[in-house]
C-alpha cells in the first residue's frame, strides 16, 4: 500500500471537535460528562487508527492540549479505542460518525490508498 498525505494528531482533534461542537480545549479537559466523555473517546479511537501514534503519544497529546490536572494514560486511550470498536461495530449511528470523521480527515489531507500497484500505472 502506498499513502499520499499524513494525517496528524491536531488535524483528528480538529475534526472530532466539529462533529461533537465541542472546542479542543473542551474535548479534552477532565470531565465525565457523557457528550464530552464520548468525543475523547472517537478522538483516541480515530488517532489509533487513522496515525502511527502509540497509545502513550496519543495520552500526552490530551494531557497537553487539554491542560488535564492529572495525566491521561495509556491505559485510558486503550480503553477508549476498545469501547469505540465495539460500539462502531454494533451501533450503525457510531459507524457512520465515524467514518464520516474518517471520510473528511483524508478529503483535507488529501490522502490516497493504493492496495494495487497496476492502479498507479493509470496516475
Amino acid at each position: 500500500m502506498i499513502y499520499y498525505g499524513e494525517i496528524t494528531l491536531e488535524q483528528i482533534a480538529y475534526s472530532v471537535s466539529q462533529k461533537f461542537e465541542l472546542s479542543i480545549y473542551e474535548m479534552f479537559k477532565t470531565t465525565r460528562k457523557k457528550h464530552i466523555v464520548n468525543a475523547r473517546q472517537m478522538f483516541c479511537y480515530m488517532a489509533r487508527i487513522n496515525t502511527k501514534h502509540s497509545f502513550q503519544e496519543i495520552a500526552d497529546y490530551i494531557t497537553k492540549k487539554g491542560l488535564r490536572v492529572g495525566e491521561y494514560d495509556h491505559a485510558s486511550v486503550l480503553h477508549s479505542v476498545n469501547k469505540i470498536s465495539d460500539y462502531v461495530m454494533q451501533y450503525p449511528e457510531d459507524y457512520r460518525n465515524a467514518k464520516k470523521i474518517e471520510w473528511d480527515l483524508k478529503e483535507k489531507t488529501n490522502y490516497l490508498i493504493v492496495s494495487d500497484v497496476n492502479l498507479l500505472k493509470s496516475i
